[in-house]
């Protein structure tokens, strides 16, 4: 198959990891608990049973949910999956000496416990919600403890895995070029149907569409690019699956910088960009219009309609002024707007962004990266300023995980106590009232500007079975221990 964008790293729980292709591959490699279908409904895999109830040791406010594992669950070298995995994996996350960013949930358990070789207990004190169910899930998993234990976490699964939990082991990767996946041969639950899964990195989707004309490739995908269920459907024979759910684009803001640091020279940038328009003229059937960060039913970002007078008496009221290209003092008010260089949607949308920030004093000046350098280096390095940043999510979203002042995943560094407090509370219960007041307290505080839905599209040829898009934080390859060869 042909694929966007090579990862940076192997390991999803330090920087660089939560990109896109880090989760993607490595799903195919860690178990989880649950898989995330395309419907948004969980499916059952290392996890055999669950259930949750009041805590009959210890504190009377603790509560437990208690997960066993499949009795089959093997390591690629034959040794069982178990509950320590699972222990061992949590102490790893919330180990404070380790540069982890994807603690996110698991820093609200308050203990992990092994009560058989299959059973684990999760405890926490708050009632368990919808959001614990991603944990040991949803883009992340479990670790092999006996493979990883007393060895450097920040290096041992950089550039492999010593051994697999998933329906495919890694067999190489040769940088710059592929991913060569072999069938684990003690894969557990559905037996992997192919015997390999070559993944060919093709930044330009243009020459991704040329190698599948050619038969060099039998599925591309995901690709950010224009129309691309229109063109597969162009292709003779070609199946076009697509999926609109957790994956999303928005601007985001280093609120650090000093262009960025006043929150009126944000809103600012909000009110000069015409959202709808980028979304009808270029993303069109790509995706759909977005007014919350994350949440599908969120209104709370169309305050912010194109409205350039409001945005030029902000920058104003900010002291920036003059024409052209604002100025305070003796600086100008240009931003960096960083993105991934080959991704076709994206650059065009950058232009746009461009030609409608400079209507209202921005100079926006793109920097485009390939995607290792924008997700291990850029985004946390002191020349982010802006950039177009296309997450995926998981069940129920990752605002917590993107916003909290605590959390590793917090790229626009914003830092402020009430959406702390209101992202813990929604976090812990999420039909509580404090749900809504995230999104408005994210509405005064402008961290980030969403811009459209993004649709995942797949395109299989004729003799590809199985493929089916993905846009949760699964990814593309949730189910590719079903996909197979016609014949």
């Amino acid at each position: 198959m042909a694929y966007p964008h090579e990862p940076s790293t192997l390991n999803p729980f330090l920087a660089g990891g939560d990109s896109p292709a880090t989760r993607d591959l490595v799903q195919l490699l860690m178990p989880h608990f649950f898989v995330t279908r395309p419907d948004g409904t969980r499916e059952p895999s290392l996890a055999a049973t669950e259930e949750s109830s009041s805590q009959e040791e210890g504190s009377s406010n603790d509560f437990v949910r208690r997960v066993t594992l499949r009795d089959d669950a093997l390591w690629s070298d034959g040794v069982p999956i178990t509950a320590e995995d699972v222990r061992f994996t949590w102490q790893t996350i919330m180990n404070k000496r380790l540069p982890i960013i994807a603690r996110d949930g698991y820093d609200r358990l308050t203990a992990v416990n092994a009560q058989d070789a299959k059973t684990v207990a999760l405890f926490t004190r708050d009632p368990p919600s919808a959001r614990l169910g991603n944990l040991f899930s949803a883009g992340l998993g479990v670790l092999p403890k006996h493979s990883l234990q007393g060895k450097p976490f920040a290096n041992s699964l950089a550039t492999s895995w010593p051994v697999s939990g998933g329906p495919f082991i890694l067999k190489s990767w040769t940088r710059g070029l592929q991913m060569v996946f072999d069938r684990n041969p003690r894969a557990w639950g559905t037996p992997p149907a192919l015997d390999r899964i070559r993944v060919e990195f093709v930044p330009d989707v243009v020459t991704a569409f040329q190698l599948f004309e050619h038969g060099d490739v039998d599925v591309l995908g995901p690709y950010p690019g224009i129309d691309q269920q229109r063109r597969g459907a162009l292709l003779g024979g070609a199946r076009v699956t697509s999926d609109l759910g957790g994956t999303w684009a928005g601007l985001f803001m280093n609120t650090k910088t000093p262009a960025l640091s006043e929150v009126r020279v944000r809103k600012a940038l909000a009110f000069s960009l015409d959202r709808a328009a980028i979304v009808q003229g270029l993303v069109r059937g790509e995706g759909e219009a977005l007014q919350g960060l994350t949440d599908e039913s969120a209104t709370a970002f169309s305050v912010y309609r194109h409205d350039v007078a409001a945005a030029k008496r902000l920058l104003t009221d900010a002291g920036w002024v003059g024409s052209g290209v604002r100025r305070k003092g003796s600086r100008e008010l240009s931003v960096t707007l960083a993105l991934i260089g080959a991704d076709e949607l994206p650059e065009r949308i950058s232009r746009a962004l461009h030609a409608q920030a400079e209507q209202t004093g921005f100079d926006l000046n793109t920097v485009a990266l390939d995607a290792d350098e924008f997700w291990r280096d850029w985004l946390r390095g002191s020349r982010f300023q802006v950039a177009l940043v296309v997450l995926r999510d998981p069940p129920g979203g990752g605002l917590r995980a993107h916003f909290g002042s605590s959390e590793g995943e917090n790229i626009s560094k914003v830092s402020d106590a009430s959406l702390d407090t209101l992202l813990n509370k929604a976090d812990a219960t999420p039909s509580a009232p404090e749900a809504g007041g995230v999104e408005q307290r994210l509405t005064q505080l402008v961290p980030a500007i969403p811009l459209y839905r993004a649709r995942v599209t797949l395109i299989a040829s004729r003799d590809a079975l199985g493929v089916e898009a993905n846009a949760s934080a699964d990814g593309f390859l949730w189910n590719a221990a079903s996909w197979s060869r016609a014949g």
